[in-house]
């Protein structure tokens, strides 16, 4: 009897050690992970299309990929999966495109490649 008790004493124990340390513990950021993999898309692209936005800039703003346009419009890109974005207020289809080694180089639009 005594044996059981000092048993579920020390799982009491040891179960409220662990909920100790895990309400103390830094919360894990979604932002920073979503940020690092976002970054990947990042950097200044130029437009060969002949529209009047000649570059856009994408930048991670806010934990967002954000282009912000030439014609000093910004745009919040809403990621779909993998390389797939979208653009739901413009209604505009984003796909970016890799070289050989894996690099962000182009940008399509709509099916247009920037």
């Amino acid at each position: 009897m005594i044996q059981k008790m000092k048993r579920n004493l020390i799982l009491l124990t040891l179960f409220m050690l662990v909920q100790i340390v895990f309400c103390n513990a830094a919360p894990f950021s979604l932002t920073q992970k979503q940020q690092d993999s976002l970054s990947a898309y990042t950097g200044k692209f130029q437009t060969i299309q002949g529209t009047p936005i000649t570059y856009a800039e994408l930048i991670i703003e806010n934990g967002k990929l954000t282009a912000r346009l030439s014609n000093e419009q910004t745009l919040i890109l809403k990621q779909l999966s993998g390389d797939n974005f979208v653009v739901p207020e413009q209604n505009l289809a984003i796909k970016f495109i890799r070289d050989p080694t894996d690099k962000v180089v182009k940008i399509a639009v709509n099916g247009n490649i920037e």
